[in-house]
């Protein structure tokens, strides 16, 4: 969800007229009927009385996009220019973090390292929990002199392949998000015909 947060100011009361006009006339009704439209509020600050606050809330980028395009942005142009208002615009936006399952999360792991990758030896993949980037899983060869003199195993060096997980922000640690994407990734580079492969 994405928050805007408008500040009207004007002189005279001419914000709260504003409002009033924008209430009373239906536009604030129909943008409010809009797609995608969570909140579409008026406040009117305690200590400030020539300022008035918009709370405009939309489900994402794509609804706001489609507002600005709507003959709705002419209609509060011309009301902002008659009462000749400023405006401060802020600007939120609220991301999911916490899954809600562990099943779907599993899947969207999995979804993520069974994307079709490109034939390079050292690849990364991003980690996302419900859209929000949580880390990293990767695999680098280890068919260079200082990897073969640490990994000695194996006859064929060209097959020596590591593979590691980074969880970047600490309040998803010691959750098994890490665990399930590197298991999915364990399966993906197995699957890529890795012969040996070391954590």
């Amino acid at each position: 969800m994405i928050t805007v947060n408008l500040y009207y100011t004007g002189q005279n009361g001419d914000a709260r007229k504003f409002a009033e006009e924008m209430e009373t006339s239906g536009t604030a009704d129909k943008i409010r009927a809009e797609k995608g439209n969570v909140r579409y509020e008026y406040f009117f600050p305690m200590n400030d009385p020539e300022t008035v606050l918009l709370i405009d809330a939309w489900e994402n980028q794509k609804a706001i996009d489609e507002h600005h395009a709507s003959p709705m942005m002419k209609t509060i142009a011309d009301l902002r220019e008659k009462y000749d208002l400023h405006m401060k615009v802020e600007r939120y936006v609220w991301e999911s973090i916490e899954p809600t399952d562990a099943d779907e999360l599993r899947k969207k792991l999995s979804d993520i390292v069974k994307e079709s990758l490109e034939d390079f030896v050292w690849s990364r993949k991003e980690v996302f929990v419900d859209n929000h980037h949580i880390g990293f899983v990767s695999k680098y060869p280890l068919n260079t002199s200082e990897y073969v003199e640490t990994f000695p195993l194996g006859n064929n060096e060209s097959e020596r392949t590591a593979v590691g997980i980074e969880i970047c922000e600490s309040v998803f640690w010691n959750k098994g998000y890490g665990t399930e994407a590197l298991k999915e990734w364990l399966k993906y580079c197995f699957k890529s015909e890795e012969k040996e492969i070391f954590l």
